[in-house]
């Protein structure tokens, strides 16, 4: 288990997403991981996160449907 746990909610935000995890892998420590939470985005998020899932741990997580607030 990572010492630290990065959560990033989005929704329809794929550019700031993909953003936010160039950053996070920059970061020169290591020891963390991430959890995307999609409330159900119409964007490909998942095919274009699977590249950063090389860089550090990584876990997608998808509503099906979006639930907003």
């Amino acid at each position: 288990m990572s010492p630290v746990t990065i959560v990033i909610p989005t929704y329809n935000r794929l550019s700031t997403l993909v953003q936010v995890l160039k950053g996070l892998e920059k970061q020169t420590v290591k020891k963390f991981q991430v959890i995307v939470a999609d409330d159900g985005s119409s964007e490909n998020i998942d095919e274009a996160i699977a590249v950063f899932r090389k860089s550090f741990p990584l876990v997608y997580l998808r509503n099906p449907v979006n639930g907003g607030r």
